[in-house]
Order: C-alpha cells, then structure tokens, then sequence
C-alpha cells in the first residue's frame, strides 16, 4: 500500500521557461517573414513605378520621333542643349517640342499638348539639334530624366533615357 505522505508528482501541460523559448522562436520566425515581405512588396512597387515612367517616356519619344524624323528643319539648331525645339514638317506646318516647369510637376509638351502624365515628373529635359556634315544627315539628341511623381523614398524611381532622331533631308 502506498503512503500517504510520499508525493507522487505527476506534470502535466509546459514550464514557463519552455513557454518563452517557443514564444522567442515563433516570434523571431514572425519578424524574418514580415521583413521579407515588406521587401518583396517594397521592390514590386519600385518595379511598377519604373515601368511606369519608363512608358511615359516611351510615348514621349515615339511622338517626337514620329514628328522629327519626317521634319523639314529644327530650330534652333546650334549644337547646344535647349528645352524647346521647334520643326516644320513635311507639309510646311510649324509644331514644337518643349520642357515646361522641369522638376516637380515638370512635363513634356507637342503643340501644348501634355505628352506625359501628371504622374510622372520630368526632372531634366535636353534637346540637342546637331547639323549634319561631312555627308551625314542632321539630328536631334533628346535626353529625359523623369521620376515617379506619386511614389517616394525606396519605391519611387528615376530613370533616365537618350535618343537620337536622325532627320530625313528632302
């Protein structure tokens, strides 16, 4: 028969210490996860922001390209950098090409028509006519540096793009 004073300890259910080694460890597995998808999401609106901008300044380009290309003569065509540029076309019309308010808010216009998006701020903004010589055609060097103008901090993006129109002399 047993004795009634031994005590027989039976435990049942977990310690406090072993209680705060999970709690650390889940919390830790918590924290790693979170951070990991906050950069994930973090990086994917970096990505849109970039495509973003990268087709407004596409469209930009096709529009000037188009226009330019078939122009009779650019003005003015000093070899120097401007903000605006001014063509005739094929048919003897006068349009023009201009940089207005570069910085925040800046934009592109043809014929004072908006040609980016109010969600894309045009930060610098050079077109370059160059007189052709020695048998080759004139062009026109077009430099964009525009940024996302809604997003900021690691999920806004600049970029930067070039081109070179060369004009078709008639």
């Amino acid at each position: 028969m047993p004795d009634k004073n031994s005590k027989k300890s039976i435990n049942y259910g977990f310690s406090m210490v072993e209680l705060l080694v999970v709690l650390g460890i889940f919390s830790f597995v918590v924290v790693i996860t979170t951070q990991s998808l906050i950069d994930t999401l973090r990086g994917s609106r970096k990505s849109e922001s970039i495509i973003s901008v990268k087709e407004n300044l596409n469209l930009a380009f096709s529009v000037m390209e188009r226009q330019v290309r078939n122009a009779q003569s650019v003005e003015p065509c000093s070899g120097s950098p401007e903000t605006q540029i001014t063509f005739k076309d094929a048919s003897g019309v006068t349009g023009n090409f201009s940089c207005v308010g570069i910085g925040a808010g800046g934009y592109i216009t043809w014929n004072a028509v908006r040609l980016t998006s109010d969600k894309v701020d045009v930060t610098s903004c050079e077109m370059t006519c160059v007189s052709g010589g020695f048998g080759a055609p004139p062009y026109v060097r077009v430099y964009i540096s525009a940024k996302d103008a809604v997003a900021s901090g690691a999920e806004g993006a600049e970029v930067s793009s070039e081109t070179r129109i060369m004009l078709r002399t008639y």
